[in-house]
């Protein structure tokens, strides 16, 4: 017996409510010397799930004094028990924890969790203005975000305001609205926004571009033939953005080309250009079958950069394409011209759910490399998801 096995046990013990189980376990372990701070707070679920509050009390308490000058420690102890439901004990770390560290934000996005989920969502939207006063709102804040956002009519109006214009709260919500967006191409700046959430969502399209009819002919086709082994080949060249020379894949049938992020320096010694083809292969292949499955769910709202502006027409055929799966909705994004009449409007309704939208320019001409500029992206992408949001209501 290890200190390891123990956790291990002891919690695969836990997920199946086996507490009895568990709790001798911890028995066991602890007649053997074996320590770890962890065991108290798998002791305080398992007393949790006994119905014995005031042994779980008491197990939180010496979880606790491992480590008094940790704030991510009382933090942790409080989370675990909101997930069990023990509002009263989570209630009292917190307020331990706000008293031992005064200066820090992290508190207050628990307690904005444990409001929102007491459903005191006016407690929430004040708790995430407190940690904007100390910190900065992260994805440690979705859950309470959303939930303030759903139920914003229980909100007075001046709290709920004060809350979701400032800054971090937009940046927060375009981020939120972000996970369900999924580019179509042409090129990589849609991925580029993603990552300036931080999010590195598996896409086929994130790091990759093809001809627009190419793009229309995939989909119409079901992906049929794409990433084949007669079609796939890897090409060697300059990466543009990055200034290093690294591997491309490239399927012929539909002129598809995309960034491998694989060099010289970061493969095995033992790869070559076919053990590389092959996982290429079987990457993008995994990545067709995703968006395959996306389009069929049509919950994602998909985004095409159009690096050059097309027909109307020519939109249409896209959107057409991707409704041939399900539903879908299509932002087709824009460089705003000022010899062009629609550019006074961010938003252009071509369809209910085909827009296009418009920023102020693209990321390789704007002067800061890689960086889209998030300035008119963070607007669009949050007054696209406003409109397309209420066409469902509507319908449903």
């Amino acid at each position: 017996m290890n200190i390891t096995d123990v956790i291990k046990d002891v919690s695969s013990l836990l997920s199946h409510n086996k507490s009895s189980e568990a709790l001798a376990l911890l028995r066991k372990a602890e007649k053997k010397n074996l320590y770890s701070a962890e065991l108290f707070l798998l002791a305080s679920k398992a007393h949790g799930l006994e119905g014995d509050s005031k042994m779980q009390a008491a197990a939180i308490d010496l979880y606790l004094k491992q480590n008094e000058r940790d704030v991510a420690h009382y933090i942790k102890a409080a989370n675990e028990i909101i997930k069990d439901k023990n509002y009263s004990l989570a209630q009292s770390i917190l307020n331990e924890t706000i008293r031992r560290f005064p200066l820090s934000a992290l508190p207050y996005s628990t307690q904005a969790r444990l409001c929102a989920v007491q459903d005191d969502f006016e407690g929430a939207a004040n708790n995430l203005i407190l940690k904007q006063q100390y910190g900065k709102l992260d994805k440690s804040d979705n859950v309470a975000m959303q939930l303030v956002q759903k139920n914003i009519s229980d909100i007075d109006p001046t709290i709920s305001g004060a809350l979701l214009n400032s800054d971090q709260a937009q940046a927060l919500i375009v981020s939120n609205l972000l996970s369900q967006c999924e580019s179509l191409g042409a090129d990589c700046e849609v991925g580029f926004v993603h990552r300036a959430h931080s999010q590195e969502p598996m896409s086929l399209f994130r790091w990759a571009g093809m001809p627009f009819q190419s793009l229309i002919s995939l989909i119409n086709s079901e992906f049929k033939g794409f990433a084949s082994e007669e079609s796939s080949k890897m090409t060697w060249g300059l990466n543009p953005n990055t200034g290093i020379n690294e591997y491309h894949f490239l399927d012929t049938r539909y002129q598809f080309e995309a960034h491998t992020w694989f060099t010289k320096k970061n493969i095995n010694i033992d790869e070559d250009e076919n053990s590389l083809l092959k996982k290429s292969r079987s990457h993008h292949l995994l990545l067709a079958r995703k968006i395959m499955e996306d389009l069929e769910d049509a919950q994602k709202i998909f985004i095409f950069k159009a690096m050059e502006r097309m027909d109307i027409a020519q939109y249409l055929d896209l959107h057409r394409a991707i409704n041939t799966y399900g539903k879908n909705k299509l932002l087709i994004v824009e460089k705003k011209s000022s010899t062009n009449l629609h550019d006074n409007e961010n938003l252009r309704i071509v369809e209910p759910n085909l827009l296009i939208g418009k920023v102020d320019c693209f990321f390789l001409d704007n002067g800061r490399k890689n960086q889209p500029h998030m300035e008119t992206w963070n607007p669009l992408i949050l007054e696209a998801s406003k409109y397309f949001s209420s066409q469902q209501q509507e319908i449903n």
